[in-house]
């Protein structure tokens, strides 16, 4: 494990690209590393506990995860993945933006024998875009989960209910204990 209270490096990130720039240059997504595959990643509660590393870069039921953050308060030690490249080939930058072709979805009712096409709205969250800036010469999986985790943290209600009007629920909750 390495032990670092903020998980930042200290080249500056301005001769890579931005994920955005590798995008529009090569026409190819990035792919996320096998160590930011490792992460079992849980929309719960505070980054220090909601994130576990596999041992490998897929599920196997035969192997327990480990922690991706041991000790506590002020003495946190992260685990070796958290130096990582988040993405391959390395970016300087990550933009995330709440998906808005996905903030209305059609379906169909029936009026009178006609077929009607409504729209519902999905809950839309006031802070739309998070521009992540990589801390060091590119951006590291501590990096990504150190800013992405608080901000859909924040936008933890949003989600729940975009996911009912999916499900056709009034919202979802988590079962008894999970929240």
């Amino acid at each position: 494990m390495v032990t670092t209270r903020s998980g930042r490096g200290t080249a500056p990130a301005a001769s890579l690209p931005s994920l955005e720039e590798v995008i529009r240059t090569t026409h190819l997504r990035p792919l996320l590393t096998d160590e930011a595959n490792r992460l079992r990643w849980i929309l719960n509660g505070p980054l220090e506990n909601a994130i576990s590393v596999m041992q490998q870069p897929y599920h196997d039921p035969d192997t327990t995860p480990g922690p991706y953050c041991t000790g506590q308060g002020k003495d946190l030690t992260w685990h070796v993945v958290a130096q990582a490249p988040y993405t391959e080939p390395k970016v300087s930058s990550i933009t995330y933006m709440w998906d808005e072709q996905n903030m209305e979805d059609p379906y169909e009712g029936e009026d009178d024998d006609d077929v009607v096409i409504c729209r519902r709205r999905h809950p839309t969250p006031q802070d739309k875009t998070l521009r992540l800036k990589a801390s060091g010469e590119f951006v590291t999986v501590h990096d990504c989960v150190s800013a992405v985790h608080p901000w859909l943290m924040g936008k933890y209600d949003d989600l729940l209910g975009a996911l009912a009007v999916f499900t056709d629920e009034d919202r979802l909750t988590l079962p008894d204990g999970e929240d």
